[in-house]
């Protein structure tokens, strides 16, 4: 299973990543609205992620108009 963690902050990131590692999930993650544009750009031939944990405060966008792009 895949997750894409879109996180800016390294401690909320890292136990997110401990978590979903622990269970078996791969994690991908970007810290702001434009590398998880870039991840989905990058992904485009492969299959989506199982889930996408969005943090809704970002520095450059907000989580909501991110997963409406996606």
């Amino acid at each position: 299973m895949r997750a894409w963690v879109v996180e800016d902050n390294d401690q909320n990131f890292e136990l997110v990543e401990f978590l979903l590692a622990e269970a078996g999930w791969e994690v991908a993650r970007a810290t702001s609205g434009a590398e998880l544009r870039a991840l989905a750009a990058a992904a485009v031939d492969a299959a989506p992620p199982d889930v996408v944990l969005l943090d809704m405060n970002l520095p450059d966008a907000s989580g909501l108009d991110l997963i409406a792009a996606l």
